[in-house]
């Protein structure tokens, strides 16, 4: 029988972190470990996560926020399951997930990662719509996902300079380039209570998640390819931002953009030709900068011939 470890990271959310904690509780004998790592929150989190006393419940309290590849690397590398399920503090799942999971590791011997189906716990909207049938995907949905622990120790875990946004993608790209998939399991299910930060804080996480999609397509993917990606995710930024934030944003997307580029470029580490023609894929999703903008422009008008 497979094992398997739970990692939830926490940040500044209490009640959701009590929620999913209490499911998990409940199920107890069907996980092996859970680790909680608390990014410095100050709403509460880290007085509840010390009063637990549970066996094979081990809470990491860190003193700054370190960030999300960080935070989540800090239980990655303390987990000892075959199977690494991964959640955030709003996302919960119910208990028949993990028969379902073992399964999924046991039959797929090239299962790297698993993309769970993530739906929205309020609205019911689903927030990675991939349908409903399994299929080999970009990326997972950051709220929840599960990783082989083999496959995720063999990449070197997760790049730990994406404070927020783009671990997902680039690690997918190097776990594929290491011969694993990531495939999206539309009955495995977790419910994610999300919601946008307010603000400068989320200004702040809209600039981190620019700087680090163009830093991971430029780190990946041969410079003419990453600069076709990027520069479609800049327009997409910069529309999407400016109806959030107003036209004062504007200099720091392309800023937030172009140190992204820079460090991508020095970072460069080559993938294969097979990882690069697999990305290159325009039906790939969820898409990363590989569908064309009048593509993209067209399906919103739902043109009939797309």
């Amino acid at each position: 029988m497979m094992s398997i470890s739970i990692v939830i990271l926490s940040y500044n959310r209490l009640k959701n972190l009590q929620k999913n904690l209490n499911l998990l509780f409940r199920s107890r004998d069907l996980w092996n470990e859970i680790y909680v790592i608390d990014n410095a929150s100050t709403d509460g989190s880290q007085d509840f996560l010390k009063s637990i006393q549970m066996k094979n419940v081990h809470v990491i309290l860190q003193r700054q926020n370190i960030g999300v590849a960080a935070g989540r690397n800090v239980g990655l590398k303390q987990a000892s399951g075959d199977i690494i399920l991964c959640l955030d503090d709003d996302a919960t799942i119910e208990p028949t997930v993990f028969g379902t999971l073992v399964d999924a590791f046991k039959n797929y011997h090239s299962l790297g990662v698993l993309a769970l189906r993530v739906i929205h716990g309020e609205t019911g909207e689903p927030q990675n719509p991939h349908g409903d049938l399994r299929k080999i995907v970009a990326n997972y949905h950051g709220a929840a996902h599960a990783f082989r622990r083999e496959a995720i120790e063999k990449i070197g875990f997760l790049d730990e300079q994406c404070f927020f946004g783009g671990e997902e993608l680039d690690s997918c790209i190097r776990l594929y380039d290491a011969g694993y998939l990531c495939v999206y399991f539309p009955d495995i299910v977790a419910f994610h209570y999300s919601f946008d930060r307010p603000g400068k804080e989320g200004l702040e996480r809209f600039l981190r998640w620019t700087y680090n999609y163009a830093r991971v397509l430029y780190k990946n993917f041969p410079e003419n390819m990453a600069q076709h990606y990027a520069n479609r995710i800049l327009v997409g930024r910069m529309f999407h931002g400016v109806r959030r934030f107003g036209v004062s944003a504007l200099f720091k997307i392309w800023d937030a953009y172009r140190k992204g580029r820079i460090d991508g470029e020095k970072q460069h580490k080559p993938v294969s030709k097979s990882t690069v023609d697999f990305y290159a894929n325009e039906d790939l999703r969820p898409e990363f900068g590989n569908v064309p903008l009048w593509k993209k422009a067209l399906a919103k008008l739902r043109w009939p011939c797309i």
